[in-house]
């Protein structure tokens, strides 16, 4: 394709082809590919094959925690908090090499905060 449009752009420069033909030349390719292509991967066993494939590998979102104020779902390395009202955020699954688990992550999005988590050092490098 690239070698005939190479052509008619020659043809173009030469003045023995109009530019407007050679642009309504592409219209039309365009649209025809535009028709043919989905019939053609529709079709295609192998597409099929690829696109259940691809369906198969990605995981459905893991509810990890769900209130009446807050939805929270588990990622590899955080979690995404939704809330019913306002903007949705991230928390990391660990803190300062700690991790944070359900009943801190819990209390956290409904009370806002939580108990204090042992093992925590304070910047003096105390550990609290």
């Amino acid at each position: 394709m690239t070698a005939k449009w190479e052509q008619a752009l020659q043809q173009i420069s030469t003045e023995e082809r109009t530019p407007d033909n050679f642009l309504s030349q592409i219209k039309n390719f365009v649209a025809k590919l535009i028709a043919d292509v989905p019939t053609q991967l529709t079709g295609s066993a192998a597409i099929k094959q690829q696109i259940n494939h691809q369906q198969q590998a990605q995981k459905p979102a893991e509810v990890f925690l769900e209130t009446p104020q807050v939805t929270v779902i588990n990622k590899q390395k955080f979690y995404i908090v939704k809330p019913k009202q306002g903007e949705d955020f991230t928390l990391p699954k660990k803190w300062s090499s700690k991790t944070l688990g359900k009943t801190a992550i819990k209390a956290l999005v409904t009370k806002g905060g939580n108990q204090q988590i042992k093992g925590f050092q304070e910047q003096k490098g105390e550990v609290v």
